[in-house]
């Protein structure tokens, strides 16, 4: 973008016309209106910061899984063997399950009630319904609680 009329025809360009545009054109217009680009840099860290969140929430899964106290409390519950098939398949795609869901409803919401209240809500639900699963005392309990958190 070498000068503002560029910048304003981007910005001008309505939703679902041919002309796709990219972060960088997002950068630029910005940069050009006053906004400050450490604000920019400020908003890809967050969202980098979140999304290595839930990798490693996800990525959790596998030692927690395989930790001896939770085979037993969890895993064998009212049985001799462990149950990876069953209840340990289940708590471990639950969250891919809420995250399939999610997608679908929050882009509704998104859409119908505004971006950044749909996104607090998420954030929100996967913060309270981590610390759920937490302290869930059986395998039911924590698939629910990791479904939430997918959502």
């Amino acid at each position: 973008m070498s000068n503002k009329g560029e910048a304003a025809a981007l910005h001008a360009a309505a939703p679902g016309t041919t002309k796709s545009r990219s972060v960088d054109d997002y950068y630029n217009i910005a940069y050009e209106e006053g906004t400050n680009r450490w604000q920019f840099w400020l908003i890809f860290l967050s969202l980098g910061i979140a999304n290595s969140g839930d990798a490693t929430e996800i990525s959790c899964m596998n030692y927690i899984l395989s930790h001896p106290l939770f085979k037993e409390e969890i895993l064998q519950k009212g049985t001799l063997e462990e149950d990876y098939g069953g209840r340990g398949a289940a708590i471990a795609s639950s969250i891919f399950a809420g995250m399939l869901i999610g997608g679908i409803v929050t882009g509704a919401y998104g859409d119908r009630l505004g971006r950044r209240p749909t996104l607090l809500a998420g954030l929100f639900l996967n913060a309270t319904s981590g610390i759920a699963a937490s302290m869930a005392q059986t395998a039911v309990i924590m698939c629910g609680c990791r479904f939430f958190a997918g959502l």
